[in-house]
Formats: structure tokens, C-alpha cells, sequence
């Protein structure tokens, strides 16, 4: 029998050793109950709850409050619960399901399938701005290695949507832990000025102004939780995933979470952090790690395998290959043609003249096709505008943000945990 040291926090709460948790595959949001001995004596007992614990009993208390889109959403959440195997195949496609999946984990406790599941929204909803703050919130209590890309999150959110409050009220504690208060201050000035009845950005100013912000992440935005067992945070230790659907959206949460500090790193001009798990799966031939290595270390990267779009698409884009190997690709892969000629016209170079090819692609893609229910369709309808007169960063954004969409399917993580 080992013995360990562990500490009760100041708000009760027991941090079990990083040793403990690996040894015996102690996952987050597991539940432990405690027996008294006697007095000093204590016994814990962990208890594994189903996936499925509650889970309808919470949607169904949102669908009765639930209006317009999202009340729509889960009562689709709920009908593809209920359906199991023949539950609606465009649960996958219905951002406002994923929000659902991703809030669930997070009032059982389930942090690393939280950040998995916004993650791959943001992968198939690029454009999706909660998403994207939520994850940001959630990166921030994590500590100062992921305070760049918090940052990044957020002013993508501030920058896509000018009268946004929200992101502006997340951003403000993260710059005043970062030593950047007077930026905080003036960000919040600047925003009620143009929308003076906000009144969250006006508290949130008026705490800052008050220096009433707490001094660390996890007290600042609250995320200790209720009392009850919680598992000590250590990043360095990746959890084991379970098998099946889950255990593929926690990969790639992984990978993505991989990818996205790296890109952020190298726009900085910093040393590239770990993309070990990137690395090792895309020596497997791994069409979504294959397209993020390809895409950091372009060197580095083996050769992609014959299905695997998004690699070869990236490897194309960055050889700025010719219209002919574009209509080769369109060919080998017919159903991403859409995307292919998307990235044959946006690496064009202005001296080309590529208004036509724009237009063209718009008639052909877009006309008489408003239903297409693929994520990817919607966030190219959206930025067709760009297909023209987009500068090398942007057009690197954009392309970067199509072919990630689609290196993956989307899963239906409801389907099999219903079954």
C-alpha cells in the first residue's frame, strides 16, 4: 500500500497527486465518496458514473426554457438521443448541439472533454464566436502558457464582432493579470462609449477602475468549482482516452490544442512549443495530425496517404501549385471539389486577376444551394468576400481554416454514448 501527502485547498477541496491519478486512470469529473473512520481517519471510494448520468433530466429542464435556434437545438439534442442509432444525421453539423455536448461536460466536471469539444467546434465552426470565448475562459485558469492563446481567441472574437461585450468582459481580468490594466481600461472606456448600456462591461470597468479584480486566474474567473473532490491540474501527464467516439474527440482536442499554440508561437517569432502527439500520429498516416504537421513543419512531414485531402491540399497550397494540379485534386477528391477550387482561386495572385474565377465559383458553388449543411459550405459562403483582394496573411488564414474544417469528419459523440 503507498502512502502520499495530499492537501485540502481553502475551499475544501482534495487535490489528489498527479502519481495516484495515473496509476489508477483517475479521470476528471469521476465522483469519490468519502467514509469517516473516526476522527483523522478517512476512506475514499470512487464511484464511476455512467456517461449518461442526468443527461436528460439537464436537457430536458433546457428544453422547456430553450427559444428560437437553441431551443430548436435541443429538442434535435434530445431526438437524437432518444432516436440511438437512428438518430438525425445532422446533429454533427448543428453548432448549437455542440455548445450543448461541450456544456454538459462542464457542469460534470469533465474539463479535458470541455476543451476537446470547443475545440472541435472551432474547427468545424470556425465563425462561431461563444465557442471561441468559452474557450478562451476556460484556457485562462490553466495558467500563463496558455495566456497567449486566450488572448488570440478573444481578439478574434472582439475583431469579428465590434458590438461583442462578452469578449471584451473576458479579455479585461486576463490583460489586468498580464500587467496590462490601462489596456484593460481603455479597451472597456472605448466599447461603453459606443454602447453605453452594457451594463456587464460597465460592472467589469468599474471593478478594474477599483482594482477589484482578484490577483490569480482561478480566482478571477471562479473556477474552482463546488466543494467535493476535484483532480489536481497537471498538464505534463496527458490523459489516457477512452476508446470509441470520446476517446477520438479528446485526440483531437489534443492535436488542435497542439496546433493552435504552435501556430500562435510562430507568428510571434517563439521557439515552436511540443507537437510531439502531432509528430507521432501523423507517422501514422493520420489524415488530421498529417494536415498540422504539414502545415507547421512542412520539412518534417512524411508523405501524405492517398485519402487524405486536407494534407495533400495543404502540401499544394504551400508549392503554390498550378491550376492543373488544382483540377487534379478536384478529380481524385470529387467531394471537395468545392474546397478545391476555394483555395485554387484564393492563391491566386492579384496580378492574375482572379475576380472572374471568384464570381465563378460563387455562381457555381453557391447559387440555389443555401441549404448545404456542411459547416465548411457556410464559413466559404461567408468569406467568398475575400476570395479577392485578401492580403498573403489573410489568405493563408482563410486557407488554413478550410482545409482544417474538412481534414476530419465531424462525430456524433451523442449517437454512440445514447446506444
Amino acid at each position: 500500500m503507498a502512502f502520499m501527502k495530499i492537501s485540502v485547498s481553502t475551499k475544501g477541496q482534495i487535490l489528489l497527486p498527479a502519481e495516484i491519478r495515473r496509476q489508477d486512470d483517475v479521470e476528471p469529473g469521476q465522483v469519490f465518496d468519502v467514509e469517516r473512520i473516526e476522527r483523522g481517519t478517512y476512506r475514499l471510494i470512487r464511484r464511476t458514473p455512467g456517461p449518461r448520468e442526468g443527461v436528460v433530466d439537464w436537457l430536458l429542464q433546457r428544453a422547456d426554457s430553450g427559444d428560437g435556434d437553441a431551443g430548436r437545438a435541443v429538442r434535435s439534442f434530445l431526438d437524437a438521443w432518444n432516436q440511438r442509432r437512428d438518430a438525425r444525421p445532422a446533429f454533427p453539423a448543428n453548432p448549437y448541439c455542440w455548445m450543448l455536448w461541450a456544456e454538459w461536460f462542464k457542469v460534470q466536471g469533465r474539463r479535458n472533454a470541455h476543451e476537446a469539444t470547443l475545440r472541435e467546434m472551432l474547427r468545424l465552426f470556425p465563425n462561431d464566436l461563444p465557442a471561441r470565448v468559452e474557450l478562451a475562459r476556460l484556457l485562462i485558469p490553466r495558467g500563463e502558457i496558455h495566456w497567449d492563446e486566450a488572448e488570440h481567441h478573444l481578439r478574434n472574437a472582439m475583431d469579428r464582432d465590434p458590438g461583442d461585450g462578452h469578449s471584451r468582459v473576458v479579455m479585461a481580468p486576463l490583460l489586468a493579470l498580464r500587467g496590462r490594466g490601462a489596456e484593460a481600461e481603455a479597451m472597456l472606456a472605448e466599447f461603453l462609449r459606443r454602447y453605453p448600456d452594457d451594463a456587464t462591461a460597465r460592472e467589469s470597468l468599474d471593478r478594474l477602475r477599483a482594482h477589484a479584480y482578484p490577483d490569480t486566474a482561478a480566482a478571477a474567473f471562479d473556477e474552482a468549482g463546488d466543494d467535493g473532490i476535484q483532480e489536481g491540474i497537471d498538464h505534463d501527464v496527458p490523459p489516457i482516452p477512452p476508446p470509441g467516439a470520446l476517446g477520438e474527440l479528446l485526440r483531437r482536442g489534443n492535436l488542435a490544442g497542439e496546433f493552435s499554440r504552435a501556430r500562435i508561437a510562430m507568428a510571434q517569432g517563439l521557439a515552436a512549443p511540443t507537437t510531439d502527439l502531432i509528430r507521432q500520429e501523423s507517422r501514422k498516416g493520420d489524415p488530421l495530425a498529417g494536415f498540422y504537421s504539414q502545415w507547421l513543419m512542412p520539412e518534417e512531414t512524411p508523405e501524405y496517404p492517398p485519402h487524405a485531402w486536407a494534407w495533400q491540399a495543404c502540401r499544394y497550397w504551400q508549392k503554390s501549385a498550378d491550376t492543373d494540379d488544382w483540377q487534379g485534386l478536384a478529380t481524385q477528391f470529387p467531394e471537395a471539389a468545392p474546397e478545391t477550387e476555394f483555395l485554387r482561386v484564393l492563391s491566386a495572385t492579384p496580378d492574375d486577376d482572379n475576380q472572374s474565377g471568384a464570381v465563378g465559383w460563387h455562381e457555381h458553388y453557391c447559387s440555389g444551394n443555401n441549404g448545404a449543411s456542411r459547416p465548411v459550405d457556410a464559413f466559404m459562403r461567408e468569406a467568398r468576400k475575400q476570395l479577392v483582394g485578401a492580403n498573403s496573411r489573410e489568405r493563408n488564414e482563410l486557407a488554413c481554416t478550410v482545409m482544417a474544417c474538412v481534414a476530419a469528419d465531424a462525430l456524433d459523440v451523442v449517437r454512440e454514448l445514447a446506444a
